[in-house]
C-alpha cells in the first residue's frame, strides 16, 4: 500500500465511482493515468508536488510498475498490484490565492530577467519555434481587438507545436491563460481552450481545461503569492526550469500577454 498526502477535490469526486482507467505515462516521479471520459490524473512524488489533478504520495520514490499495468477504481484504488491509501489525504485548493498578488511590474521584470530558451537542437525545433513566435503574435493582436475568429486561428495555428507530453505552444497558451485570469480578461479563455485542446496531447489538454479554472500547480502559486521580489525571482526560476523547454514558453506566454495589457 501507498499513501497519499495531498490531492484536491477534483480528483475526490473523481474517485466516487467506478470508472475504465488506464496508465497513460510511467515516470519515476510521475503516473499519470486517463480515464475513458479523459479525465487525467497523476500520481506523483513530493518532489512534482501539487497539481490541478494530482495525487501527492508521500514516497519519495514511485513503487515500480508495468506500463500494462491495470488500473481498478472500485473499493479502492489500484494501480497495478498497489493500493492507494487516501485515508487521511489533505484537500489542496489548486485556485492560486491572489489577495496580496505584488504589481505586475514587479512580476514582469522578475520573469524577463530569467528567461532564456535552450539552444535549438535540430532543423524541426528551430522551424518549431519560429511558427510559434509567429502565430503567438497573431494571438496577442486578437486578444488585443477581441477579435475571435483571429484568434481561434491563431491557437490552432500555435497548438501541438514543439515536442514532449505538453508541446512548447500549449505551454504558450497556459501562460497566456494565467494573465488573463490575472488581468480579468477571462472572455476569451474559453475560445482559446476549446480551440486548442481537440487539436493536442491529452496530458497537455488536461493543463489547459484546468488552466481554464484557473487551477494550477503549485510552481505557479509560488510565483502569484511571492511577498516580494526575491520570492517572486525563486518562484518564477522554479517555473523556468520545468522540462526542456515547458518552462521558458510557459513564462513567455505569461509575460507577452501581461505586457500587452499592462
Amino acid at each position: 500500500m501507498v499513501t497519499a498526502k495531498s490531492t484536491t477535490q477534483d480528483v475526490i469526486d473523481w474517485l466516487v465511482r467506478e470508472r475504465e482507467v488506464q496508465l497513460l505515462h510511467v515516470f519515476p516521479n510521475v503516473w499519470n493515468l486517463i480515464d475513458d471520459q479523459d479525465f487525467v490524473v497523476s500520481v506523483v512524488t513530493p518532489a512534482i508536488g501539487n497539481g490541478a489533478f494530482n495525487i501527492v504520495l508521500t514516497e519519495k520514490i514511485l513503487p515500480s510498475i508495468q506500463p500494462d499495468a491495470p488500473i481498478r477504481v472500485a473499493a479502492g484504488f489500484y494501480v497495478g498490484s498497489h493500493q492507494l491509501d487516501l485515508t487521511n489525504v489533505r484537500l489542496w485548493d489548486a485556485r492560486p490565492d491572489i489577495t496580496h498578488l505584488l504589481p505586475i511590474t514587479d512580476l514582469i521584470a522578475a520573469c524577463q530577467s530569467l528567461l532564456r530558451f535552450p539552444e535549438m537542437g535540430s532543423a524541426f525545433e528551430q522551424m518549431a519555434r519560429e511558427s510559434i513566435n509567429a502565430n503567438t503574435r497573431q494571438i496577442l493582436i486578437a486578444l488585443q481587438n477581441q477579435q475571435a475568429v483571429m484568434l481561434i486561428k491563431g491557437v490552432e495555428s500555435v497548438t501541438g507545436k514543439g515536442v514532449g507530453l505538453t508541446p512548447a505552444g500549449d505551454d504558450w497558451l497556459l501562460g497566456c491563460i494565467v494573465a488573463l485570469h490575472l488581468k480579468s480578461r477571462t472572455q476569451m479563455i474559453d475560445c482559446i481552450v476549446d480551440a486548442a485542446v481537440p487539436l493536442t496531447t491529452p496530458l497537455s489538454a488536461a493543463w489547459l481545461k484546468a488552466a481554464r479554472e484557473f487551477k494550477l500547480d503549485e510552481e505557479w502559486h509560488r510565483l502569484l503569492s511571492a511577498g516580494s521580489p526575491a520570492q517572486c525571482y525563486d518562484a518564477a526560476y522554479a517555473i523556468l526550469n520545468r522540462g526542456a523547454t515547458s518552462g521558458a514558453y510557459a513564462l513567455a506566454g505569461f509575460i507577452d500577454t501581461l505586457m500587452l495589457f499592462r
